[in-house]
C-alpha cells in the first residue's frame, strides 16, 4: 500500500492511498516539472517508475498505450471528484463512515494520523469518532 501527500508547515496532508493499483504519477508529471506531491510505501512495495519523456514515447507507439493512460487519467479524476465531493458534503464522521464501509481493509492497515489527514480532520477527533458505536 501507498500513499500520496504533500507537506507543509510541518503537517502532512494525505491526498489518496493506493493497493495493488497502477500509481498515478503526481499532477505536474505531465507538465515535466517537478511536484511537491510525495509517494510513499506503507507496506512492502514493489514500484516501478518511468521518466517522462519514456512516457511520451510510450503513447506514440499506439492507441493501446494512449489508452490505458487516458484510463488511468480518467480513474484518477473520478476519484479525486467523488473524494472532493465527499469533503465538501458530509460531515466528518460521515467521511469516516463511508470510507470504513467502502475499503474496511484500508481503514484498519493505515495509521490514525495519515487517515484523519486523508479525511481532512484532526487525529484526536477521528479517534473519538472510532470510538463512537456504528
Amino acid at each position: 500500500m501507498t500513499r500520496s501527500f504533500f507537506s507543509k508547515d510541518g503537517r502532512e496532508y494525505t491526498f489518496d492511498f493506493f493497493l495493488s493499483t497502477i500509481l498515478p504519477p503526481p499532477s505536474l508529471f505531465f507538465a515535466a516539472r517537478p511536484s511537491a506531491i510525495n509517494i510513499q510505501a506503507l507496506e512492502a512495495t514493489k514500484a516501478y517508475r518511468i521518466h517522462h519523456e519514456d512516457l511520451e514515447t510510450l503513447y506514440k507507439t499506439g492507441a493501446a498505450a494512449e489508452r490505458v493512460g487516458r484510463h488511468v487519467a480518467e480513474h484518477q479524476f473520478i476519484r479525486r471528484s467523488v473524494k472532493e465531493l465527499k469533503l465538501l458534503s458530509l460531515t466528518a464522521k460521515e467521511r469516516y463512515q463511508h470510507l470504513f464501509e467502502e475499503h474496511p481493509d484500508i481503514v484498519s492497515r493505515i495509521f490514525v494520523k495519515n487517515l484523519s489527514s486523508y479525511l481532512g480532520i484532526h487525529p484526536e477527533r477521528l479517534s473519538r469518532i472510532r470510538r463512537q458505536p456504528r
